[in-house]
C-alpha cells in the first residue's frame, strides 16, 4: 500500500479500537439482507494496472454460465471503491457497519489487512472459509503452507482455520546507491593509517557497485571528505567491509553508524538542511521498520515479538484468544520486553546521530528515493514493488506537475510526479512545443508529441531544416506533429519513427482539428465518434528557453483554442498552474543501472539460524452476510483462486493485446507488479514475462518467496500479529517516534531513551490504557 497516504490519512485519525475482550461477551453475529448480489471493497485507483485487472476479473466471472443462469450458489460482483478511501480508513469503516449492525451497506469480500479479520471477529462476522469444504481444499492446494502464516495471528479467529486469501504480496528490499556506497568505500580503503579492507569473496560485488564512475565529484561535494577514524572510536579504519554485513542489522546498524562519524564535515548542521539535507538510511514508515527489526531480534520466534497471537486463560476453544500489547511496553521482565528495548536502542542511537530518516521527520514528508535518487541518502528499505520509483532517470523531466483534473465540475487537484513515465490522468497527454524562429519562418504554428501513460517523455522533440526545406525529427520513440499554416490552410504534418516523408493533412477549421485530435485518443474510433467526442487532451507548452541549463517556467494548458484556419498565432485558454520544469542530470542522480537491490536485512546477527522474510500487502478477507450469499463467496474464491482463464490485456494504449494464461488471483498480481504466492507461480520461471514482471526487483521477490517454498526450515514468513488495535498502535509508534525526535532537539542535554518514547505512545492512547 501507499504509506505515505496511509500515514496521512492515521494522522488525522483519534477513535480509539478497545481489544477484542472487551467486546467478545457483547456482540452477537447479525445477517446482511440478501441482495442477490456480492460486492467486494477495494482501494484501487481506477487508473492503476491492480484495479483494471479486478474490473475485468469481475467481468468475466459474471459472463460465467452459472452466474449468468442464476444457479444456486452464483452471484454476479459488483466493485465498490466507496466503502473507505485507503486501508487505514478500512478499519474504521467496518467497525461503524458492524456496531450498528448495518444489514443494508455492508460487504461481502474485502481487499485489505488481517486487521480487518480482528475486527470483524470482535463481532462474530467473520466469515470462516474452512466451512466450505471444496474452498478449504483448494485453498490446501493452492498455497504453500508457510504463505497461509496470515490466519494463524489473527484476534479472537481459531488459527487452524483459514480467514484471508493471500493476494497482492511483496515484501521489503534494501536499495543500495552504488555510487555513493563505492565513493566511500574508496575512501576508506585508500586513506588512512589503517586503512579498510573488502572481504576477498566480496570483491566482484564491491568493484560492480559503480562501473562508471561518472558521479563521483558531484558525490564528493554532497557528502564532504572521509575523514579516518580508528575501529575502536567508532570509525572505518581497519574496517572489514562485506556483503554480509547488510543481510544482519546488528552488522548493518554498526556500519551505518561507522560511516556517518567517517563524513562528519558535511553533516554539521549548517551544511545538512533543507535541499542539503542528508541520510545515510531511510526507511519512510517507522512502524513497519520496528516490527521487522523486532521479528529479527526474536530470532524470527513470535512468542519473543512484541505481541502475538496468545490463548486468553481457561479459554474454552481455539479461538478465544488475544493479542496483549502491553506486555512489550510494560514487562520488563519478558522476552516481548527485552526485543522491544534491544530494538528501539538501536533506532535511537541512528536517530541521535542524524543518520535515519523516517515520515515525519522532514516536512512534505518525501520518500527515501527523494534521497537515494539525488545522491543525498546511502541505503534505503522499502516495498519490492514499484520498480521505476526506485531509481531517478537521466531524462528531462517535469519535477511536480498540479492542474485541475476538471476545472468546471470536480475541482479535483491531481498532483502526479513525471520521471520516466507520464501517468497524468486517464486522458491523452500530448508535449506541446513552440516553434523556433527558423520553424515559424516556415509557417509551423506549434508542434506536439503524443505521450501515452507509462511512455517515457521526450528527450528531444526538436526540429531542423536541411537544404531543401525538408522537415527531420530527432524524436523516434512516438508519433510527434507539426500544425502548420501556409496558403491560409491549416495542416497537421504527422511524424512516424523514423520517418522518410511527413504525412499530411489539411483541415478546415479549429473544429476539425479538435476532431483530429479525438481520433488520435482513440485510434480506432470512427470518424463520428470522433467527432461526438469531448476532447480532453492535455498540452503543455514547453518554451524554446526550456533547453537552457537553468530550470525555467511554463504553464500548463488543459485546452488550447485555434481561431480559425487562417490564424497565425494560437489562443491557449484555461491557465490552470504554473509548474517547475528541471533537466535531470545523469551524472547527478541515481540511475537505473546504479542501484543495487538486495532483500532487507533477515537476522539479528552473523549467528541467527533463522531468516525472516517480510510478507506484506492486501489479502482477501470474507465477512459473514447470510447463508446464500456465504455460499456464493466462497464459490467465487475457489473459482478465483484455482481455475485458470486466458485474459486479454493491453499494457498501454496502441500496444498490441498480449494474453496472460492463470487463475485469476494470479493475473491480479501480475498487472499490479506483486505476487501471488501460489504452488503454480513459485514453481515457474520467473524469466517467463507472459506470467511475470521483468525487473531486477520482482526478480528479488520472487526468489525469496520461492526460497521460502523450497527452505521452510530456514526462513520464517513474517506478517504482523492482527489484533483490533493493531492499525491505531502502528500510527501511534510513528506518531511517538516524531515526539523523541522533536524532544531530542528540543531538549539535547536531557536524556531520551525507551521510557521517554512509552511514555509519548501511551498519551497518545489517554485516557484509555494499553491492554
Amino acid at each position: 500500500m501507499n504509506l505515505k497516504s496511509k500515514l496521512r490519512s492515521f494522522l488525522g485519525a483519534t477513535a480509539l479500537v478497545l481489544p477484542v475482550a472487551f467486546f467478545a461477551s457483547c456482540q452477537t453475529r447479525f445477517d446482511q439482507v440478501n441482495d442477490h448480489k456480492l460486492v467486494i471493497a477495494h482501494t484501487f485507483n481506477s487508473r492503476e494496472g491492480r484495479f483494471l485487472a479486478l474490473d475485468q476479473i469481475v467481468k468475466l466471472w459474471n459472463e460465467t454460465e452459472k452466474v449468468k443462469n442464476k444457479e444456486e450458489g452464483f452471484y454476479p460482483i459488483t466493485l465498490n471503491r466507496q466503502f473507505a478511501q485507503t486501508y487505514a480508513e478500512q478499519g474504521n469503516a467496518l467497525e461503524l457497519k458492524l456496531k450498528a449492525k448495518n444489514a443494508n451497506q455492508l460487504v461481502n469480500l474485502i481487499f485489505g489487512y488481517p486487521t480487518l479479520a480482528a475486527v470483524a471477529s470482535q463481532y462474530d462476522m467473520s466469515l470462516k472459509y474452512s466451512d466450505f469444504p471444496s474452498l478449504q481444499n483448494a485453498i490446501k492446494t493452492t498455497f504453500p503452507p508457510e504463505f497461509l502464516q496470515e490466519s494463524k495471528e489473527i484476534a479472537g479467529l481459531n488459527p487452524k482455520e483459514y480467514w484471508i486469501i493471500p493476494s497482492l504480496k511483496s515484501s521489503r528490499t534494501l536499495l543500495v546507491n552504488g555510487p555513493v556506497l563505492n565513493y566511500v568505500v574508496q575512501q576508506a580503503t585508500t586513506q588512512g593509517t589503517k586503512k579498510a579492507t573488502i572481504k576477498q569473496e566480496d570483491k566482484i560485488w564491491f568493484e560492480n557497485l559503480d562501473k562508471e564512475k561518472t558521479d563521483t565529484e558531484y558525490i564528493k561535494k554532497v557528502w564532504g571528505d572521509y575523514v579516518p577514524i580508528p575501529l575502536e572510536q567508532g570509525g572505518l579504519e581497519g574496517y572489514e567491509f562485506s556483503k554480509s554485513s547488510l543481510e544482519n542489522y546488528q552488522d548493518f546498524f554498526d556500519l551505518i553508524s561507522r560511516i556517518r562519524k567517517s563524513f562528519p564535515n558535511n553533516f554539521e548542521e549548517s551544511k545538512n538542511k533543507n535541499k542539503d539535507k542528508k541520510f545515510i538510511i531511510g526507511v519512510d514508515d517507522i512502524g513497519n521498520s520496528l516490527y521487522s527489526i523486532a521479528f529479527a531480534n526474536a530470532d524470527a520466534d513470535f512468542s519473543k515479538f512484541l505481541f502475538s497471537l496468545e490463548k486468553n486463560p481457561n479459554a474454552k476453544n481455539d479461538s478465544d484468544t488475544v493479542i496483549k500489547y502491553a506486555t512489550f511496553l510494560d514487562d520488563k521482565t519478558s522476552p516481548r520486553y527485552q526485543t522491544a528495548l534491544k530494538t528501539f536502542n538501536q533506532i535511537d542511537k541512528l536517530l541521535k546521530e542524524d543518520a535515519i530518516y523516517f515520515y515525519g521527520l522532514v516536512q512534505g514528508n518525501p520518500p527515501s528515493n527523494t534521497y537515494l535518487n539525488d545522491h543525498h541518502m546511502l541505503f534505503a528499505i522499502t516495498t519490492t514493488s514499484n520498480y521505476k520509483n526506485r531509481f531517478a532517470t537521466p531524462l528531462d523531466r517535469i519535477d511536480i506537475l498540479e492542474f485541475l483534473k476538471d476545472p468546471v465540475t470536480q475541482k479535483e487537484l491531481l498532483k502526479t510526479r513525471i520521471k520516466n513515465s507520464l501517468d497524468v490522468s486517464s486522458t491523452p497527454v500530448y508535449a506541446a512545443f513552440s516553434p523556433t524562429k527558423e520553424e515559424a519562418e516556415h509557417g509551423i504554428l506549434f508542434k506536439f508529441t503524443s505521450i501515452n501513460n507509462k511512455s517515457s517523455v521526450p528527450t528531444g522533440s526538436w526540429w531542423t531544416y536541411n537544404s531543401n526545406n525538408t522537415q527531420t525529427n530527432y524524436m523516434l520513440k512516438f508519433k510527434s506533429y507539426a500544425v502548420k499554416q501556409s496558403n491560409n490552410k491549416l495542416s497537421v504534418e504527422t511524424w512516424d519513427a523514423n520517418p522518410t516523408s511527413a504525412q499530411v493533412r489539411e483541415l478546415d477549421s479549429n473544429t476539425e482539428f479538435l476532431n483530429l485530435i479525438n481520433s488520435l485518443n482513440k485510434p480506432n474510433a470512427s470518424e463520428n465518434e470522433a467527432k461526438n467526442t469531448q476532447w480532453k487532451a492535455y498540452f503543455f507548452n514547453k518554451p524554446e528557453s526550456f533547453k537552457k541549463e537553468i530550470p525555467t517556467e511554463f504553464k500548463a494548458f488543459n485546452n488550447l483554442n485555434l481561431l480559425d484556419s487562417s490564424a497565425t498565432t494560437l489562443e491557449w485558454i484555461n491557465i490552470d498552474k504554473t509548474v517547475v520544469y528541471k533537466k535531470l542530470d545523469a551524472d547527478k542522480s541515481l540511475n537505473e543501472d546504479e542501484i543495487h537491490f538486495l532483500i532487507e536485512p533477515n537476522k539479528k546477527d552473523r549467528n541467527s539460524t533463522k531468516k525472516l522474510v517480510t510478507f506484506q500487502g492486501p489479502g482477501l478477507i470474507g465477512i459473514h452476510a447470510n447463508k446464500e450469499e456465504d455460499l456464493a463467496t466462497a464459490n467465487f474464491l475457489k473459482w478465483f483462486i484455482s481455475e485458470k482463464q486466458s485474459f486479454k490485456y493491453k499494457e498501454k494504449e496502441g500496444e498490441p493485446e498480449k494474453t496472460f494464461q492463470g487463475t485469476a488471483n494470479e493475473y491480479l498480481g501480475f498487472r499490479g507488479n506483486y505476487l501471488a504466492p501460489t504452488n503454480d507461480n513459485l514453481s515457474s520461471n520467473p524469466d517467463d514475462s507472459s506470467k511475470f514482471p521483468q525487473n531486477r526487483l520482482f526478480k528479488l521477490l520472487f526468489n525469496t518467496f520461492q526460497n521460502v517454498k523450497l527452505h521452510p526450515e530456514e526462513n520464517v514468513v513474517f506478517s504482523e500479529p492482527a489484533g483490533s488495535l493493531s492499525g491505531e498502535l502502528r500510527t501511534n509508534i510513528t506518531k511517538a517516534f516524531i515526539s523523541y525526535s522533536n524532544q531530542i532537539k528540543s531538549s539535547p542535554n536531557t536524556p531520551h531513551n525507551y521510557e521517554t518514547f512509552v511514555k509519548n505512545l501511551k498519551d497518545l492512547f489517554s485516557p484509555k490504557k494499553i491492554k
